[in-house]
Order: structure tokens, then C-alpha cells, then sequence
């Protein structure tokens, strides 16, 4: 539930800031460094990677 609500949060995050019109380029970046690492991490490791853990 953590990363579902992760990424929920953050495209949410995405389109308050393209509607308020304060697009800032900082922020939309942090955003999606930070899922991309997220999903990076949950990649990890051969037999215990991180995503049937997340059943």
C-alpha cells in the first residue's frame, strides 16, 4: 500500500502544480527521481526482490 500510495500522492502532487500554473521544474523532477528510485530499489535482488512483498 506504501508505494501505490506513493505514487498516488505524487501524480496528484503533479497535477496540482501543472493546474496552478506554478510548474516548478524542481519540484516535478524531485517527484519523479524520487518513484523512479522507488521502483529501482524494489528491483533489487534476485529471488527476494521487493515486489511480492508488496502483496
Amino acid at each position: 500500500m506504501g508505494f501505490w500510495g506513493f505514487l498516488l500522492v505524487s501524480v496528484v502532487k503533479i497535477a496540482l502544480e501543472l493546474v496552478s500554473g506554478g510548474a516548478n521544474s524542481t519540484v516535478l523532477a524531485g517527484l519523479t527521481v524520487s518513484a523512479l528510485i522507488l521502483v529501482g530499489v524494489l528491483h533489487l535482488g534476485r529471488d527476494n526482490k521487493g515486489w511480492p512483498q508488496l502483496r
